[in-house]
Protein backbone atom coordinates (compact mmCIF):
# COMPACT_ATOMS: atom_id res chain seq x y z
CA UNK A 1 0.00 0.00 0.00
CA UNK A 2 3.13 2.46 0.50
CA UNK A 3 4.21 1.73 -2.97
CA UNK A 4 0.98 3.28 -4.07
CA UNK A 5 0.33 5.71 -1.96
CA UNK A 6 3.87 6.81 -2.95
CA UNK A 7 3.13 6.58 -6.99
CA UNK A 8 -0.18 8.56 -6.08
CA UNK A 9 1.51 11.55 -4.53
CA UNK A 10 4.62 11.80 -7.43
CA UNK A 11 1.35 12.06 -9.68
CA UNK A 12 -0.35 15.16 -7.37
CA UNK A 13 2.87 17.21 -6.57
CA UNK A 14 4.22 17.05 -10.13
CA UNK A 15 0.78 18.60 -11.55
CA UNK A 16 -0.17 14.82 -13.12
CA UNK A 17 -3.40 14.06 -11.52
CA UNK A 18 -6.47 14.49 -13.62
CA UNK A 19 -5.01 16.62 -15.70
CA UNK A 20 -4.83 15.72 -19.51
CA UNK A 21 -1.67 13.19 -20.32
CA UNK A 22 -1.53 12.48 -16.41
CA UNK A 23 -3.71 10.72 -14.53
CA UNK A 24 -7.22 10.76 -15.18
CA UNK A 25 -9.88 9.94 -12.48
CA UNK A 26 -12.84 8.63 -13.66
CA UNK A 27 -15.53 7.01 -12.03
CA UNK A 28 -18.59 7.78 -13.99
CA UNK A 29 -21.05 4.90 -13.92
CA UNK A 30 -18.73 2.75 -11.55
CA UNK A 31 -20.27 0.37 -8.93
CA UNK A 32 -18.56 -2.14 -7.00
CA UNK A 33 -19.65 -4.98 -5.35
CA UNK A 34 -22.71 -5.47 -2.90
CA UNK A 35 -22.14 -7.80 0.07
CA UNK A 36 -25.07 -9.41 1.66
CA UNK A 37 -25.34 -8.52 4.98
CA UNK A 38 -23.06 -10.85 7.51
CA UNK A 39 -24.69 -11.91 11.12
CA UNK A 40 -22.63 -10.53 14.00
CA UNK A 41 -20.58 -12.65 15.46
CA UNK A 42 -16.70 -13.51 15.56
CA UNK A 43 -14.92 -11.01 13.14
CA UNK A 44 -13.47 -12.49 10.50
CA UNK A 45 -9.86 -14.00 10.40
CA UNK A 46 -7.25 -11.28 10.05
CA UNK A 47 -9.88 -8.77 11.38
CA UNK A 48 -7.62 -8.00 14.45
CA UNK A 49 -3.77 -7.89 13.41
CA UNK A 50 -5.59 -5.73 10.57
CA UNK A 51 -7.90 -3.13 11.60
CA UNK A 52 -7.84 -0.42 9.60
CA UNK A 53 -8.22 -2.18 6.09
CA UNK A 54 -11.29 -4.45 7.92
CA UNK A 55 -12.90 -0.92 8.59
CA UNK A 56 -12.14 0.38 5.20
CA UNK A 57 -13.02 -2.96 3.38
CA UNK A 58 -15.50 -5.04 5.51
CA UNK A 59 -13.15 -7.76 4.65
CA UNK A 60 -10.46 -10.35 6.92
CA UNK A 61 -7.57 -10.80 5.53
CA UNK A 62 -7.14 -14.43 4.18
CA UNK A 63 -3.28 -14.65 4.26
CA UNK A 64 -3.98 -15.76 8.08
CA UNK A 65 -6.43 -18.46 7.48
CA UNK A 66 -3.38 -21.30 7.80
CA UNK A 67 -2.55 -19.47 11.49
CA UNK A 68 -6.62 -19.99 12.07
CA UNK A 69 -6.36 -23.74 11.67
CA UNK A 70 -2.52 -24.55 12.39
CA UNK A 71 -2.83 -22.09 15.47
CA UNK A 72 -6.28 -21.83 16.25
CA UNK A 73 -5.81 -17.80 16.16
CA UNK A 74 -7.75 -15.99 16.62
CA UNK A 75 -10.10 -19.23 16.85
CA UNK A 76 -10.07 -22.93 15.38
CA UNK A 77 -11.70 -23.21 11.73
CA UNK A 78 -11.83 -26.62 10.23
CA UNK A 79 -13.54 -26.21 7.15
CA UNK A 80 -12.91 -24.37 3.50
CA UNK A 81 -14.50 -23.79 0.54
CA UNK A 82 -12.01 -23.20 -2.73
CA UNK A 83 -13.93 -21.76 -5.82
CA UNK A 84 -11.97 -21.54 -8.89
CA UNK A 85 -8.61 -21.02 -7.39
CA UNK A 86 -5.59 -22.58 -5.72
CA UNK A 87 -4.37 -20.88 -2.86
CA UNK A 88 -1.23 -23.16 -2.04
CA UNK A 89 0.21 -21.40 -5.72
CA UNK A 90 -1.11 -17.89 -5.05
CA UNK A 91 0.05 -17.18 -1.48
CA UNK A 92 3.50 -17.79 0.04
CA UNK A 93 4.69 -20.87 1.47
CA UNK A 94 2.91 -23.72 -0.42
CA UNK A 95 4.08 -25.95 1.99
CA UNK A 96 2.03 -24.36 5.05
CA UNK A 97 -0.48 -24.49 2.81
CA UNK A 98 -0.31 -28.35 2.25
CA UNK A 99 -0.27 -28.32 5.86
CA UNK A 100 -3.17 -26.59 6.43
CA UNK A 101 -5.56 -28.94 4.19
CA UNK A 102 -4.70 -31.92 6.28
CA UNK A 103 -5.83 -30.46 9.59
CA UNK A 104 -9.47 -29.49 8.11
CA UNK A 105 -12.10 -31.60 8.86
CA UNK A 106 -13.91 -30.30 5.94
CA UNK A 107 -12.11 -29.25 2.11
CA UNK A 108 -14.88 -28.72 -0.36
CA UNK A 109 -12.99 -27.31 -4.48
CA UNK A 110 -15.06 -26.27 -6.94
CA UNK A 111 -13.04 -26.16 -10.04
CA UNK A 112 -12.65 -26.86 -13.95
CA UNK A 113 -9.16 -27.94 -13.23
CA UNK A 114 -7.16 -30.47 -11.09
CA UNK A 115 -5.45 -27.74 -8.41
CA UNK A 116 -3.08 -28.42 -5.54
CA UNK A 117 -6.30 -28.28 -3.07
CA UNK A 118 -7.64 -30.90 -5.28
CA UNK A 119 -5.12 -33.84 -3.75
CA UNK A 120 -6.72 -33.36 -0.49
CA UNK A 121 -10.24 -32.21 -1.07
CA UNK A 122 -13.31 -34.32 0.66
CA UNK A 123 -15.47 -33.25 -2.17
CA UNK A 124 -14.33 -32.29 -5.46
CA UNK A 125 -17.41 -30.31 -7.51
CA UNK A 126 -16.30 -30.17 -11.64
CA UNK A 127 -17.30 -26.05 -12.55
CA UNK A 128 -18.87 -25.90 -16.20
CA UNK A 129 -16.58 -23.71 -18.50
CA UNK A 130 -17.57 -20.51 -20.06
CA UNK A 131 -19.18 -21.90 -23.30
CA UNK A 132 -21.64 -24.31 -20.86
CA UNK A 133 -23.03 -21.23 -19.14
CA UNK A 134 -25.58 -18.42 -19.30
CA UNK A 135 -22.87 -15.41 -18.52
CA UNK A 136 -23.29 -11.72 -18.37
CA UNK A 137 -21.27 -9.67 -21.08
CA UNK A 138 -21.15 -5.33 -20.31
CA UNK A 139 -19.40 -3.05 -22.43
CA UNK A 140 -19.92 0.81 -22.34
CA UNK A 141 -23.02 0.55 -24.63
CA UNK A 142 -24.81 -1.65 -21.85
CA UNK A 143 -25.24 -5.21 -20.82
CA UNK A 144 -26.47 -8.61 -22.70
CA UNK A 145 -26.54 -11.75 -21.19
CA UNK A 146 -25.36 -14.08 -23.34
CA UNK A 147 -26.82 -17.91 -23.07
CA UNK A 148 -24.50 -21.19 -22.95
CA UNK A 149 -23.33 -23.00 -26.04
CA UNK A 150 -22.94 -25.95 -25.45
CA UNK A 151 -24.53 -28.05 -22.58
CA UNK A 152 -22.12 -29.13 -19.41
CA UNK A 153 -19.45 -31.96 -20.03
CA UNK A 154 -20.37 -34.93 -17.29
CA UNK A 155 -21.67 -33.86 -14.23
CA UNK A 156 -20.09 -30.19 -14.33
CA UNK A 157 -22.66 -27.43 -13.22
CA UNK A 158 -22.23 -23.83 -13.47
CA UNK A 159 -20.40 -22.64 -10.02
CA UNK A 160 -23.06 -20.04 -9.78
CA UNK A 161 -25.56 -22.33 -9.15
CA UNK A 162 -23.80 -24.95 -7.30
CA UNK A 163 -23.19 -22.01 -4.83
CA UNK A 164 -26.81 -21.09 -4.52
CA UNK A 165 -27.70 -24.26 -4.03
CA UNK A 166 -25.53 -24.78 -1.31
CA UNK A 167 -26.49 -21.60 0.18
CA UNK A 168 -30.26 -22.75 0.10
CA UNK A 169 -29.30 -25.24 2.20
CA UNK A 170 -27.32 -22.93 5.08
CA UNK A 171 -30.68 -21.59 4.75
CA UNK A 172 -29.27 -18.34 3.15
CA UNK A 173 -30.23 -18.43 -0.46
CA UNK A 174 -33.76 -16.42 -0.54
CA UNK A 175 -33.16 -14.56 -4.26
CA UNK A 176 -30.71 -16.47 -5.29
CA UNK A 177 -31.10 -18.23 -8.70
CA UNK A 178 -31.61 -22.09 -8.57
CA UNK A 179 -31.92 -23.15 -12.54
CA UNK A 180 -30.49 -21.22 -16.03
CA UNK A 181 -33.94 -19.90 -16.50
CA UNK A 182 -33.56 -18.13 -12.78
CA UNK A 183 -29.96 -16.84 -13.22
CA UNK A 184 -30.33 -15.27 -16.54
CA UNK A 185 -32.85 -13.20 -15.04
CA UNK A 186 -30.83 -12.96 -11.92
CA UNK A 187 -28.23 -11.52 -14.09
CA UNK A 188 -30.31 -9.21 -15.95
CA UNK A 189 -31.56 -7.94 -12.97
CA UNK A 190 -28.28 -6.97 -11.39
CA UNK A 191 -26.22 -5.73 -14.80
CA UNK A 192 -25.14 -2.26 -14.35
CA UNK A 193 -26.82 -0.08 -17.14
CA UNK A 194 -25.65 1.28 -19.87
CA UNK A 195 -23.24 3.94 -18.80
CA UNK A 196 -23.59 7.00 -20.96
CA UNK A 197 -20.70 7.98 -22.73
CA UNK A 198 -18.76 11.35 -21.46
CA UNK A 199 -16.71 13.71 -22.77
CA UNK A 200 -13.78 13.78 -20.40
CA UNK A 201 -13.49 16.85 -18.03
CA UNK A 202 -10.53 17.41 -16.48
CA UNK A 203 -9.70 18.94 -12.68
CA UNK A 204 -12.71 17.48 -11.16
CA UNK A 205 -11.13 18.24 -7.24
CA UNK A 206 -12.28 21.82 -8.69
CA UNK A 207 -15.84 21.60 -9.34
CA UNK A 208 -16.98 18.98 -6.04
CA UNK A 209 -17.31 16.50 -9.28
CA UNK A 210 -15.22 13.62 -6.68
CA UNK A 211 -16.76 14.54 -3.27
CA UNK A 212 -20.33 13.40 -1.88
CA UNK A 213 -21.48 16.95 -0.78
CA UNK A 214 -20.82 18.31 -4.15
CA UNK A 215 -17.93 20.71 -2.29
CA UNK A 216 -14.16 21.34 -4.47
CA UNK A 217 -12.00 19.06 -3.22
CA UNK A 218 -11.01 15.25 -2.54
CA UNK A 219 -12.78 12.49 -0.79
CA UNK A 220 -10.58 13.43 2.34
CA UNK A 221 -11.56 14.35 5.67
CA UNK A 222 -9.35 17.39 5.12
CA UNK A 223 -10.98 18.21 1.14
CA UNK A 224 -6.88 17.96 0.21
CA UNK A 225 -5.15 15.60 -1.49
CA UNK A 226 -3.61 14.05 1.78
CA UNK A 227 0.04 13.02 1.61
CA UNK A 228 0.41 13.24 5.59
CA UNK A 229 -2.42 10.85 6.22
CA UNK A 230 -4.58 11.68 10.08
CA UNK A 231 -6.31 8.10 9.47
CA UNK A 232 -3.45 6.24 9.59
CA UNK A 233 -1.92 8.78 12.36
CA UNK A 234 -4.42 7.84 14.26
CA UNK A 235 -4.21 3.77 13.77
CA UNK A 236 -0.58 3.80 14.76
CA UNK A 237 0.49 3.81 11.24
CA UNK A 238 2.97 6.49 9.70
CA UNK A 239 1.15 8.71 7.81
CA UNK A 240 3.71 9.56 4.94
CA UNK A 241 4.21 7.01 1.86
CA UNK A 242 7.53 5.01 2.14
CA UNK A 243 9.06 1.69 1.06
CA UNK A 244 7.95 -1.30 2.82
CA UNK A 245 10.57 -3.51 3.27
CA UNK A 246 11.08 -7.21 4.75
CA UNK A 247 12.15 -7.10 8.15
CA UNK A 248 14.90 -9.55 7.42
CA UNK A 249 16.44 -6.72 5.21
CA UNK A 250 18.59 -4.96 7.93
CA UNK A 251 22.32 -4.35 7.39
CA UNK A 252 23.33 -7.72 8.65
CA UNK A 253 21.42 -9.71 5.99
CA UNK A 254 23.12 -7.41 3.21
CA UNK A 255 25.69 -9.64 2.53
CA UNK A 256 24.25 -12.90 2.48
CA UNK A 257 21.33 -11.67 0.85
CA UNK A 258 22.85 -8.46 -1.37
CA UNK A 259 20.06 -8.48 -3.88
CA UNK A 260 15.70 -7.81 -3.58
CA UNK A 261 13.76 -10.40 -5.66
CA UNK A 262 10.32 -9.01 -6.71
CA UNK A 263 7.75 -11.75 -7.57
CA UNK A 264 3.66 -11.57 -8.21
CA UNK A 265 3.81 -10.08 -11.44
CA UNK A 266 2.11 -12.67 -14.10
CA UNK A 267 3.65 -13.69 -17.03
CA UNK A 268 2.24 -12.70 -20.56
CA UNK A 269 2.51 -16.86 -21.78
CA UNK A 270 -0.14 -17.90 -18.24
CA UNK A 271 -3.04 -16.77 -16.90
CA UNK A 272 -1.80 -16.41 -12.88
CA UNK A 273 -0.81 -19.82 -11.31
CA UNK A 274 -2.96 -21.68 -14.48
CA UNK A 275 -0.61 -22.69 -17.62
CA UNK A 276 2.16 -24.91 -16.36
CA UNK A 277 -0.12 -27.59 -15.69
CA UNK A 278 -1.84 -27.49 -19.52
CA UNK A 279 1.11 -29.10 -21.70
CA UNK A 280 0.23 -26.95 -24.87
CA UNK A 281 1.36 -23.51 -22.63
CA UNK A 282 3.76 -25.26 -20.50
CA UNK A 283 6.12 -25.67 -23.69
CA UNK A 284 5.85 -22.01 -24.10
CA UNK A 285 7.75 -22.26 -20.75
CA UNK A 286 8.98 -25.12 -19.83
CA UNK A 287 10.73 -23.88 -16.79
CA UNK A 288 10.39 -20.89 -14.38
CA UNK A 289 12.98 -18.54 -14.78
CA UNK A 290 14.56 -15.39 -13.10
CA UNK A 291 15.49 -11.90 -14.94
CA UNK A 292 18.51 -10.54 -13.89
CA UNK A 293 20.62 -7.46 -14.91
CA UNK A 294 23.48 -8.02 -16.93
CA UNK A 295 25.72 -6.59 -14.98
CA UNK A 296 24.98 -8.66 -12.43
CA UNK A 297 25.17 -11.87 -14.72
CA UNK A 298 28.32 -10.84 -15.50
CA UNK A 299 29.85 -10.47 -11.97
CA UNK A 300 28.23 -14.00 -11.29
CA UNK A 301 28.92 -15.86 -14.29
CA UNK A 302 25.89 -16.25 -15.68
CA UNK A 303 24.70 -16.47 -19.46
CA UNK A 304 21.26 -16.65 -20.86
CA UNK A 305 19.52 -19.93 -19.97
CA UNK A 306 21.77 -21.02 -17.19
CA UNK A 307 20.49 -22.65 -14.41
CA UNK A 308 20.55 -20.26 -11.14
CA UNK A 309 19.58 -20.91 -7.93
CA UNK A 310 17.34 -18.01 -6.06
CA UNK A 311 18.03 -18.06 -2.20
CA UNK A 312 16.18 -16.12 0.16
CA UNK A 313 15.86 -15.82 4.26
CA UNK A 314 12.23 -18.34 3.45
CA UNK A 315 13.10 -20.76 0.79
CA UNK A 316 14.71 -20.94 -2.64
CA UNK A 317 14.20 -22.71 -5.99
CA UNK A 318 15.99 -23.16 -9.24
CA UNK A 319 14.81 -21.42 -12.51
CA UNK A 320 16.85 -20.47 -15.63
CA UNK A 321 18.18 -17.25 -16.50
CA UNK A 322 16.78 -14.81 -18.24
CA UNK A 323 19.57 -11.74 -18.97
CA UNK A 324 18.57 -8.32 -19.32
CA UNK A 325 15.54 -5.67 -18.65
CA UNK A 326 16.54 -5.70 -14.91
CA UNK A 327 18.15 -2.61 -12.84
CA UNK A 328 21.52 -3.34 -11.35
CA UNK A 329 20.68 -5.38 -7.95
CA UNK A 330 17.27 -6.10 -8.76
CA UNK A 331 16.38 -10.45 -9.27
CA UNK A 332 12.34 -11.39 -10.88
CA UNK A 333 10.72 -14.62 -10.79
CA UNK A 334 7.30 -14.43 -12.51
CA UNK A 335 4.56 -16.04 -9.98
CA UNK A 336 3.52 -18.99 -10.86
CA UNK A 337 4.24 -22.94 -10.07
CA UNK A 338 3.67 -25.11 -6.82
CA UNK A 339 1.10 -27.83 -8.35
CA UNK A 340 1.95 -31.39 -8.05
CA UNK A 341 -0.15 -31.20 -11.48
CA UNK A 342 2.63 -29.75 -13.15
CA UNK A 343 5.88 -30.78 -14.67
CA UNK A 344 8.80 -31.11 -12.25
CA UNK A 345 11.00 -27.72 -12.53
CA UNK A 346 7.84 -26.14 -12.14
CA UNK A 347 6.19 -27.89 -9.19
CA UNK A 348 9.69 -27.36 -7.70
CA UNK A 349 10.47 -24.26 -8.93
CA UNK A 350 7.70 -22.07 -7.34
CA UNK A 351 7.76 -18.60 -6.69
CA UNK A 352 6.40 -18.78 -3.50
CA UNK A 353 8.68 -20.89 -1.82
CA UNK A 354 11.09 -17.99 -1.99
CA UNK A 355 8.79 -15.17 0.05
CA UNK A 356 6.54 -15.31 3.22
CA UNK A 357 3.01 -15.23 5.21
CA UNK A 358 4.71 -13.44 8.10
CA UNK A 359 6.36 -10.77 5.60
CA UNK A 360 3.00 -8.38 4.72
CA UNK A 361 2.33 -4.52 4.86
CA UNK A 362 1.21 -3.66 8.31
CA UNK A 363 -2.13 -1.75 7.05
CA UNK A 364 -3.64 -4.18 4.80
CA UNK A 365 -1.82 -7.72 5.33
CA UNK A 366 -0.84 -8.65 2.00
CA UNK A 367 2.71 -10.46 1.55
CA UNK A 368 5.41 -8.12 0.34
CA UNK A 369 6.37 -9.79 -2.58
CA UNK A 370 8.72 -6.75 -4.39
CA UNK A 371 11.36 -6.11 -1.59
CA UNK A 372 12.33 -9.49 -0.88
CA UNK A 373 16.21 -10.14 -0.21
CA UNK A 374 18.18 -12.78 -2.03
CA UNK A 375 21.40 -14.00 -3.83
CA UNK A 376 21.71 -15.99 -7.14
CA UNK A 377 24.05 -18.93 -6.99
CA UNK A 378 25.07 -20.70 -9.93
CA UNK A 379 24.19 -24.69 -10.58
CA UNK A 380 25.61 -27.44 -12.33
CA UNK A 381 24.54 -27.42 -15.76
CA UNK A 382 25.11 -31.27 -15.58
CA UNK A 383 21.81 -31.67 -13.16
CA UNK A 384 19.67 -29.36 -15.18
CA UNK A 385 16.92 -29.41 -18.06
CA UNK A 386 14.51 -27.22 -19.08
CA UNK A 387 11.81 -29.75 -18.20
CA UNK A 388 13.28 -30.88 -15.13
CA UNK A 389 15.20 -29.55 -12.43
CA UNK A 390 18.75 -30.10 -9.99
CA UNK A 391 16.70 -32.15 -7.75
CA UNK A 392 14.28 -34.06 -9.83
CA UNK A 393 14.34 -35.85 -13.44
CA UNK A 394 12.80 -34.42 -16.21
CA UNK A 395 9.17 -35.22 -16.90
CA UNK A 396 7.70 -35.62 -20.76
CA UNK A 397 5.08 -32.87 -21.09
CA UNK A 398 3.40 -35.11 -23.25
CA UNK A 399 3.38 -37.98 -20.37
CA UNK A 400 0.29 -38.14 -17.76
CA UNK A 401 0.88 -36.63 -14.88
CA UNK A 402 -0.17 -39.65 -12.70
CA UNK A 403 -0.61 -39.23 -8.69
CA UNK A 404 -2.52 -42.40 -8.25
CA UNK A 405 -5.29 -45.15 -9.14
CA UNK A 406 -7.87 -42.93 -10.19
CA UNK A 407 -8.48 -41.52 -13.75
CA UNK A 408 -7.06 -38.01 -14.63
CA UNK A 409 -4.31 -38.63 -12.15
CA UNK A 410 -6.23 -38.06 -9.25
CA UNK A 411 -6.37 -39.87 -6.28
CA UNK A 412 -8.00 -38.81 -2.71
CA UNK A 413 -6.07 -38.26 0.10
CA UNK A 414 -6.05 -40.93 2.79
CA UNK A 415 -6.34 -41.18 6.55
CA UNK A 416 -2.88 -40.52 6.68
CA UNK A 417 -2.64 -37.38 4.68
CA UNK A 418 -5.67 -36.04 6.46
CA UNK A 419 -3.78 -35.86 9.73
CA UNK A 420 -7.34 -36.69 12.02
CA UNK A 421 -6.30 -33.47 14.14
CA UNK A 422 -2.81 -34.99 14.82
CA UNK A 423 -0.94 -33.87 12.01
Amino acid sequence: MAAGRALQTLWAITGKLDVEGGMYLDAYGASGFRFFEMPEGAPPVGAREFPLFHAFRGEGQFCRFPSSVLEDDPYPVRGLLVVGGSPACSFPEEGKWRETYKRLDCLVVIDRFFTEETRFADVVLPAASLFETVRLRTSSVGSEVLPRVVAPAGEARNDILVLSDMARLLGVGEGLPHDEDELAAWLSAGAPPQVERRERTYGKFRTGALRADGKPGFPTESGKFEIYSPVLERAGFDPLPGLASCAVASAAQCETYPLVLTTGARSNNRMGVFGANIPALAKLEPSPYAELSEADARALGVGEGDAVRVVTPFGEGVHAAHVGGRATGAVHVPHGGGSSFMPAAWRDGSANALTSLDECDEVTGFPLLKTVPCRIERVDARGWDAGGCVRCPALSLAEPQTRGAGRCGFAPRSDAERGDGDA
